[in-house]
C-alpha cells in the first residue's frame, strides 16, 4: 500500500510509482528583504506542516551558532560592516525537523558619500 492507502499491486505487476516523501522539506525561497548598517531582515516560504522555523548563522567559514526559533519575516541584528555572513533555515514541527536549506551568503558592506549612507549587499546561494 502507498501512503494514500491505495494498493500498488495491479494484476501481476507492482507499481512502485514515485517516491512519496512525507517528511518536512527545507524552507524555500529563503532570501533577505532589507539590510541596514546593523541588521538584515530575512523571509522565506512556509509549509503547511511546519509549526516553526529555526535559523542559524555565522561569519563566513566560522562555527554555526545555535539555531534559534524565528517568525517570518525576521530581523537579525548586531551585524558588522565588511563581514560576510552565512545563514541557513530549517522547518520544524512537534516531532521532526527538515534538513538545512542551502546557505544564503551576505557580504555586509556600507559606503559613505557626503552625508548620505548607503547600505549594500553581495549575496549568493550555495
Amino acid at each position: 500500500m502507498d501512503l494514500a492507502g491505495k494498493s500498488r499491486i495491479i494484476h501481476d505487476t507492482v507499481d512502485i510509482g514515485c517516491y512519496e516523501y512525507d517528511g518536512l522539506i527545507p524552507a524555500i525561497n529563503f532570501h533577505y528583504i532589507a539590510l541596514t548598517a546593523t541588521f538584515v531582515t530575512l523571509t522565506w516560504n512556509s509549509a503547511a506542516r511546519a509549526t516553526g522555523h529555526q535559523i542559524r548563522y555565522r561569519e563566513s567559514n566560522g562555527q554555526w551558532g545555535t539555531a534559534v526559533a524565528y517568525v517570518n519575516p525576521t530581523s537579525i541584528g548586531n551585524l558588522i560592516t565588511g563581514i560576510t555572513y552565512e545563514f541557513q533555515i530549517h522547518r520544524v514541527n512537534d516531532d521532526e525537523h527538515s534538513g538545512w536549506s542551502p546557505t544564503l551568503r551576505l557580504m555586509h558592506t556600507i559606503r559613505l558619500e557626503r552625508i548620505k549612507v548607503y547600505s549594500g549587499v553581495i549575496f549568493e546561494i550555495c
